[in-house]
């Protein structure tokens, strides 16, 4: 007799490398498992076994045991195991574009090594999906997606539905609504259909398959996963639905893949729509937007300059080096994303404080070592240039970016005498000094009078105007020791409440800080600090009990101003102050202030620069509260626009599942805090104002019309998970049944903080891309000289020239009239040519731009970031079109090797 539905079972684990456990306990574990699965395919218990769409767990058991490689290669070729195509479980929110799409390539590349990846994008626990991610997934050849959270009534879909980016880049989706493992437990237990068996958040497993075929786009169809977190392999899997489909006449159990169940959809799936945004509904499930992307934020701050690091300086330093004969270094390059990508799992930085000192640790690890990779190359590329037998010493200065630029920049320059002249070529550059320090370049002596004289040496901090650079370039400059101070020296004054540039005039009054725009518009109470209560967990803000915050504001009125320098090249404003707050939320209730917390706050303008430049640090001493800066904008909001991979999303200032959340039972309240990717920025009919973020992950639009853009420093709270928040009703998050008691989370301490602001009449998604690029950049530069070998540590090494001498200035390729967005260069470890990463962050086409340079060949490829498809093309130029991702690869000049 036919059955009424049909269940079909997806036999998985959720692995979670690391949570509340530590990454070694997970490590252990999961060895004993897979050796257990080995066996139960040998004795063919088991047909089929997905593990995760990730590597990561599979890739570190193969360390441990390589012997086990050749066996598991038979699975997973035989489609009998799958694996990837993610290395891990991604933030879909956080994580930068080049992240994303790292973590996808090596995913797919350690699968391949295994004989192939799974190629259906899965996150069996996102916390929303980003729009972007259509995009990214054709462009390696994947057209199907699993995810669990995000979707709800207000998209009016199906649990298949297709998801469709700006560039008409599609994917068919199944979300797995009632969670990836709802019915596990009941069915493992045999009292699955009694009606009484429960998932982990207490629902009846009864009501949710009933929701899910409700749903479905299959008549009387749903999807059963069979696992659940770090669950092993069900070993009688096979003998549970055989004994399930005779014991009842209601429900049909196959076992399926997620290959198969797509088929099917595409085959007699009905009434699919089309959705063209990001999925961010908690209704059936908590996305924790709230307060996620603000827990340990220094975590998330050192993940973020990883990524910058790695995708706008080393990895372009290195490609452009390989254009002249340096073999571009894959295991280095690699490793790291490796290693990054392993710090960004779906609830980044809210877990334990022991696993959380690893994902800080690693991360840091990261950065030092892409910074590491630029510093050495930097040296290497002076050391190897031409002499040009000039007086004084090199000067060696990279642009890693494809368009042209005039750099001015901050740096430190070695000198025997206190005046000094920076030359490019017959130019004498104009320089702003900063300060000067006289340092003793011998071996140290309590006794002065052995030291010698001759080894004395000035370390001036300078910013300079260093002239013109082609696209992805480097030159070389000289240093040359003077008598007196050069007439490039920019005079400076250091009096005034205020610095300004050709752009931007910011200062302090009575009643706080003040943006004039040099239009003539001036901004009061432009900076705030702003401190609230925060009675939440690691997962989610949320207000102390019953509303009664104390919310604190700062407009940094009573600051004392440390130094004040103004130049033609360069301004700077130094404040310091204390914020009284109180010590917990005792006191916090009781309306008290007991601790002074010590801040500081730097202004920066450089000259003609569109941005103003913001940094400091707030030392909390605190518990149990929230700390943001507040941007005012020009006006009054009803969207925010944000940076996202690949693009910029508009997103409801207020959310509007906030209206009902509560009698529709939602998860949790919908939030009006976003995540922070890279930027965000403001359209009013009074102008438009843009926040770049150099680390913070959360932003939210608040006050009267929503005029303010409030930034999250950091959050102080003090466990992973606690029940019955406010806005977010019952059980804990992360575990159920226990509190996870995190001190670290408190961040007490010095707490740094960099941002940077740009306002103009029409901010466009390119511009402000650019802006953030250029931002993101260190400055990249080395000098040759032999008074002070230990200025970054990494100098203390001798080391041998390249092989060859280099030309005193090399450009590789430069965009001229580029109005589009840059991603990254690299070079691919398939075919070796240099890869261009560009896109279209737009909803309009961009004009036409021309390609040129020194080092690249004649003959283009046009391809995508799997490097399926190539276009052969010889034109040099054209426009993109909307939300276009264009990877160009092209053969360098360079011959030989470096």
């Amino acid at each position: 007799m036919k059955k009424q539905l049909i269940a079909h079972c997806i036999h998985h684990t959720h692995w979670d490398p690391y949570w509340y456990f530590t990454a070694q306990e997970a490590e252990v574990v999961f060895a004993f498992d897979v050796r257990r699965m080995l066996q139960a395919f040998r004795r063919s218990e088991v047909d089929n076994f997905f593990l995760d769409g990730q590597t990561a767990a599979l890739d570190e058991y193969l360390q441990f045991h390589p012997e086990d490689k050749e066996e598991i290669s038979v699975l997973v070729q035989s489609d009998n195991l799958e694996i990837g195509p993610f290395v891990s479980q991604l933030d879909p929110f956080i994580s930068s574009t080049e992240s994303v799409v790292n973590n996808l390539r090596l995913g797919i590349q350690n699968g391949s090594r295994l004989g192939k990846s799974s190629m259906i994008a899965y996150l069996s626990d996102p916390f929303g999906v980003s729009y972007s991610f259509p995009k990214i997934f054709n462009q390696f050849g994947i057209k199907e997606f699993v995810f669990t959270r995000g979707l709800g009534d207000i998209y009016q879909s199906k649990n298949d539905f297709y998801l469709e980016s700006n560039d008409g880049s599609v994917i068919l989706c199944h979300t797995l609504l009632a969670g990836y493992g709802y019915g596990t437990y009941g069915f493992l237990k045999g009292d699955l259909l009694d009606g009484n068996a429960r998932d982990y958040n207490l629902l009846n497993v009864t009501d949710l398959i009933n929701r899910l075929v409700s749903r479905s786009s299959l008549e009387n169809e749903f999807v059963f996963p069979v696992g659940f977190d770090q669950n092993p392999i069900v070993l009688d899997l096979k003998k549970r639905i055989e004994k399930y489909n005779h014991s009842q006449s209601e429900i049909e159990f196959v076992h399926t893949t997620w290959k198969d169940y797509f088929k099917h959809v595409r085959k007699k799936g009905k009434n699919l729509v089309t959705l063209k945004t990001e999925l961010t509904s908690p209704q059936f499930h908590r996305l924790h937007l709230s307060g996620m992307n603000s827990a340990r934020s220094d975590i998330k701050s050192t993940i973020h300059k990883a990524e910058c690091s790695l995708t706008f300086e080393s990895q372009p330093v290195m490609s452009i080096l390989s254009s002249m004969g340096l073999k571009f270094d894959h295991g280095l390059i690699d490793q790291n994303w490796y290693d990054l990508v392993n710090c960004q799992t779906h609830a980044s930085a809210t877990h334990g404080d022991v696993t959380n000192e690893k994902m800080r640790q690693q991360a840091s690890e990261v950065l030092s070592r892409s910074n590491a990779i630029t510093n050495h190359l930097t040296r290497l590329t002076c050391l190897s240039v031409e002499d040009d037998q000039r007086e004084g010493s090199d000067l060696l200065v990279f642009h890693t970016l494809p368009w042209e630029s005039t750099k001015t920049l901050k740096i430190t320059v070695i000198s025997k005498q206190p005046n000094f002249s920076i030359w490019d070529e017959g130019l004498e550059c104009t320089y702003s000094l900063l300060s000067t320090e006289r340092i003793y370049g011998g071996t140290l002596r309590l006794d002065p009078n052995l030291m010698n004289e001759n080894l004395w040496f000035y370390r001036s901090e300078v910013v300079v105007n260093l002239g013109y650079f082609y696209g992805f370039s480097y030159k070389t400059l000289k240093v040359v020791d003077e008598p007196a101070p050069p007439k490039s020296q920019s005079d400076h004054s250091t009096k005034g409440m205020a610095i300004h540039n050709t752009k931007y005039e910011v200062g302090l009054k009575n009643d706080g800080i003040y943006l004039r725009i040099r239009e003539g518009m001036e901004i009061s109470q432009f900076l705030k600090f702003e401190d609230m209560g925060d009675a939440g967990d690691s997962y989610d803000y949320s207000p102390p009990a019953d509303n009664q915050d104390w919310t604190l504001i700062s407009a940094f009125e009573d600051a004392d101003i440390q130094s004040v320098y103004q130049s033609d090249l360069y301004a700077s404003m130094v404040l310091k102050g204390n914020l009284c707050l109180p010590q917990n939320s005792v006191e916090r209730e009781a309306g008290e202030r007991s601790v002074q917390s010590e801040y500081q706050l730097k202004l920066e303008l450089f000259h003609d620069e569109d941005l103003i430049r913001i940094s400091g640090f707030f030392d909390n001493q605190s518990e149990d509260h929230r700390l943001r800066l507040i941007v005012k904008s020009l006006g009054t909001n009803n969207k925010s626009f944000a940076g996202i991979p690949f693009g910029v999303i508009a997103r409801a200032v207020e959310n509007p599942e906030k209206r009902d959340w509560r009698e529709k039972a939602f998860f949790e309240e919908p939030s009006n805090s976003k995540p922070l990717l890279n930027y965000v920025y403001s359209k009013t009919e009074n102008g438009d104002l843009g926040v770049l973020t150099g680390g913070s992950k959360e932003y939210e639009f608040t006050g009267s019309d929503y005029i303010d853009i409030a930034i999250t420093v950091f959050r102080a709270i003090g466990a992973v998970g606690l029940p019955d928040l406010q806005r977010r009703p019952g059980r804990p998050s992360g575990l159920s049944n226990v509190i996870i008691h995190a001190p670290a989370h408190q961040m007490k301490g010095r707490n740094n903080f960099n941002f940077a602001i740009m306002v103009g009449s029409d901010i466009s998604e390119n511009a402000i891309d650019r802006s953030f690029a250029e931002y993101s950049i260190r400055p990249i530069y080395y000098q040759n000289q032999r008074l002070d070998t230990l200025i970054e540590p990494i100098h203390y090494f001798p080391i041998h020239p390249f092989l060859k001498r280099l030309p005193r200035k090399y450009s590789l390729l430069t965009l001229k009239d580029f109005a589009g967005s840059y991603s990254t260069l690299t070079v691919s470890k398939l075919t070796n040519r240099i890869l261009l990463r560009l896109y279209n962050a737009s909803d309009k086409s961009t004009p036409e731009f021309v390609l040129g340079g020194q080092g690249i060949g004649f003959c283009i490829e046009k391809t995508n970031i799997g490097e399926l498809v190539n276009e052969v093309s010889s034109i040099k130029q054209g426009g993109m079109e909307i939300g276009e991702v264009r990877t160009l690869a092209f053969l360098s000049e360079g011959k030989g090797d470096l």
